[in-house]
């Protein structure tokens, strides 16, 4: 099925716009200009089904705070073979692996192994309080938020 879509962008916008549309995580469709009608200002475009069945899921991880000085970045995507569960217990262990022992240190509580209680965790912007807390299921493109407590007055 082919569907045209017209889309009218500022030319300042338009870079962006088109990564964006283009992006893994973004829209399952595979998004070719088809012609332009109107110098920078009108695009057509043709919307085709992306394929879902690809070997891999990602997901995005954004540390702040602490966790961004134990792991030296803002954010990190991390790629899981499409028959595996990810949750967000086993994107915790597969940071442990990355980042090593100060970031098992700081997550995990070492007198009982549990994830220690401070921690938030956010996926796609919502509390994993609100799905299966740590056993929450994580699809590709999901963003996973690690948020270490805030202090201050």
């Amino acid at each position: 099925m082919r569907t045209n879509i017209n889309l009218y962008l500022n030319p300042p916008s338009a870079p962006r716009i088109s990564s964006v549309l283009g992006a893994r995580t973004g829209p399952l469709h595979a998004i070719r200009i088809e012609e332009s009608l109107f110098p920078v200002k009108q695009f057509k475009f043709q919307v085709a089904p992306f394929d879902v069945g690809g070997p891999h899921v990602h997901v995005s991880v954004r540390f702040f705070t602490t966790l961004r000085e134990v792991t030296g970045k803002k954010e990190e995507v991390l790629e899981f073979s499409r028959g595996e569960a990810v949750t967000v217990e086993s994107v915790l262990r597969h940071l442990v692996e990355l980042h090593g022992k100060s970031l098992a240190q700081y997550v995990y509580d070492p007198k009982t192994g549990e994830v220690r209680g401070f921690l938030q965790f956010l996926v796609n912007g919502r509390s994993i309080t609100s799905f299966g807390g740590l056993k929450t299921k994580l699809s590709n493109g999901d963003v996973l938020a690690i948020i270490p407590p805030v202090g201050g007055g």
